[in-house]
């Protein structure tokens, strides 16, 4: 699948801002995607709202096909990764994770972010609360005071 795009450049970055909410920088030959909310179907399942069980797997399978067509070295998660704590959705998670051993992954952590940071750190995702990257601040809500626009959710 050949994703469409719209390149951008800003602060002397070139971006490729994707149909599928997520941007490839070339510069850092990376993704980023923020409020992605993995196990959020999970989440809404055991609450008793129906919703399709394959639709988690859809949102990896999109995540699989970005990887692939741009072969990035990392992926920044801009916070809320997964909707809640733990479910099934996970499992389905760490198996995806396992398709991509080499790619580096950081998180920026959101106000959804609480599984324990134990999990994400055996799966070699790196954690933040915010990380200065290029002429880039990564962060999940803006900064009262900020002087420059957040990249993050």
């Amino acid at each position: 699948m050949i994703s469409a795009g719209t390149t951008f450049q800003f602060l002397d970055q070139d971006l490729l801002l994707l149909p599928q909410k997520a941007i490839y920088w070339k510069q850092q030959n990376a993704l980023i995607a923020a409020d992605v909310h993995f196990g959020k179907v999970g989440h809404f399942r055991k609450a008793g709202i129906a919703i399709p069980r394959n639709m988690e797997q859809d949102d990896l399978a999109v995540l699989s096909d970005l990887i692939y067509e741009h072969r990035p070295e990392k992926i920044y998660f801009l916070g809320d990764l997964f909707h809640s704590d733990m479910n099934n959705d996970w499992d389905w998670f760490v198996l995806w994770r396992s398709q991509f051993p080499k790619l580096e992954i950081i998180l920026i952590k959101g106000n959804h972010d609480i599984i324990s940071d134990q999990h994400y750190l055996k799966l070699g995702v790196t954690l933040y609360k915010e990380l200065a990257v290029g002429p880039f601040l990564m962060l999940h809500h803006p900064l009262p005071n900020a002087t420059q626009k957040a990249a993050g959710g």
